[in-house]
């Protein structure tokens, strides 16, 4: 999801501000009833501080995408050295519990 959600971004960087503003129209204009509403939202979510926000969840993206890769690398280690996995190895309380302290170790408070 974040991965496909930062192609959409770059995409959308890439694109004219004309044509970017001709989408958003086309957009608005086939929602019918719900235009005003919808319109009212993007309205208030630009004077409360969208870009805020955006930096935000681009830092939780950030983060998220890092806790992934370490689960990952995690996913691969045999530290008994038999040739499986640990993690198909131990129960699913153990997985939880181990990657709830990956989570704790990898996240930047």
């Amino acid at each position: 999801v974040i991965s496909y959600c930062r192609f959409l971004h770059t995409t959308w960087k890439k694109i004219p501000y004309d044509a970017s503003t001709f989408l958003i129209g086309v957009v608005f204009c086939f929602f019918g009833g719900l235009y005003p509403t919808v319109f009212a939202a993007i309205q208030a979510a630009k004077h409360s501080g969208v870009t805020t926000v955006r930096k935000a969840v681009s830092a939780l993206a950030d983060e998220a995408l890092i806790i992934i890769n370490e689960s990952k690398k995690d996913d691969d280690v045999d530290a008994d050295k038999d040739g499986k996995k640990d993690v198909d190895q131990i129960s699913n309380r153990e997985y939880v519990l181990r990657k709830s302290r990956l989570i704790m170790a990898k996240m930047n408070p």
